[in-house]
């Protein structure tokens, strides 16, 4: 089933960049740097699904269905069955959205928060190759920097390492730390839940850790940084191993994208796809907090390692 799903690669359709205007390192597609290696006009991507998940695009549209599922409800289909099939997927696939890319690569990254569940993702071609660092852990741990705690939220290149202080007592923070905290941060401790964000009031958004329908983008509870630090377990080592990379050609890989840096490697012509659901949606995005929320809402502090 998958070398049929990679016969079906949607070439025709990938969206383009101009050779001019590849490698431009300020272009950011959701943490993804998708152009670097595009030597050519055919690398590129494409991104359908059996609904919408932005709600703008529902209204534009008049529909919920995405545009092209009719031209690729067969390969949509494909992919569903294949997932069943080959993971232990336990949860309804209504918000399956499938992203195809071809000669492309990534900077080292978190995605955004969609929802509690697992994405997948399958290449065709050598030279494919995706790579995760263990620690930290984004949305659901409380790491030490210079002394001081802080709850990671996302991290790309351009945006550094955004988090929120966590000290109990004290009003709560958005920060942006230097890019390279992940390499120096200590552990402290761990939550069962995910941290979508913070509201203005100061208190701790959160969703649940776990396998967990929920539709809405709205469904969240909030508690205080006190609450959350009686729901912390306490854990002050780093995992024995920090690194591990998935290189396996036509087989489901998969991952947390919100949850871990990660990036992938690719040659010119590797073929991919990937596979994410997305029943919970955050506002804003974790990519573009600096900018939706405003950039007077965090505290520049990139001078700390």
């Amino acid at each position: 089933m998958a070398r049929e799903i990679g016969s079906h690669f949607p070439f025709k359709d990938l969206q383009r960049m101009a050779v001019s205007s590849q490698g431009v390192s300020h272009v950011n597609y959701g943490g993804h740097f998708l152009t670097l290696n595009w030597t050519d006009a055919h690398g590129g991507k494409l991104t359908i699904g059996f609904y919408y998940e932005n709600d703008q695009k529902i209204v534009a549209y008049g529909t919920p269905m995405c545009q092209k599922l009719k031209k690729y409800l067969f390969l949509l289909n494909l992919i569903e069955t294949s997932i069943k099939e080959s993971t232990n997927i336990d949860h309804p696939t209504t918000f399956l959205r499938a992203q195809f890319l071809y000669g492309a690569f990534t900077q080292k990254h978190t995605d955004s928060f969609r929802g509690n569940w697992y994405s997948y993702i399958m290449a065709f071609d050598e030279g494919y190759e995706l790579s995760i660092l263990l620690f930290p852990n984004f949305r659901t741990s409380v790491v030490e920097v210079s002394g001081s705690n802080y709850i990671p939220l996302s991290y790309s290149p351009q945006n550094g390492f955004l988090a929120i202080t966590f000290q109990v007592n004290q009003p709560m923070k958005r920060v942006i730390l230097h890019p390279d905290v992940y390499n120096t941060c200590k552990p402290v401790g761990d939550f069962v839940f995910v941290v979508a964000g913070v509201q203005a009031n100061g208190s701790i958004q959160v969703a649940p850790l776990g396998y967990h329908y929920q539709a809405s983008p709205t469904e969240y509870d909030d508690m205080t940084q006190e609450q959350a630090s009686l729901r912390m377990t306490v854990k002050t080592t780093k995992p024995r191993f920090l690194f591990k990379s998935f290189a396996k050609l036509e087989v489901w890989g998969k991952i947390v994208p919100w949850q871990p840096i990660h990036w992938l490697s690719s040659g010119n012509n590797v073929r991919r796809v990937s596979v994410f659901f997305r029943p919970l949606r955050e506002v804003p995005t974790a990519n573009n907090f600096v900018y939706k929320e405003g950039k007077q809402n965090w505290e520049d502090c990139r001078h700390i390692k």
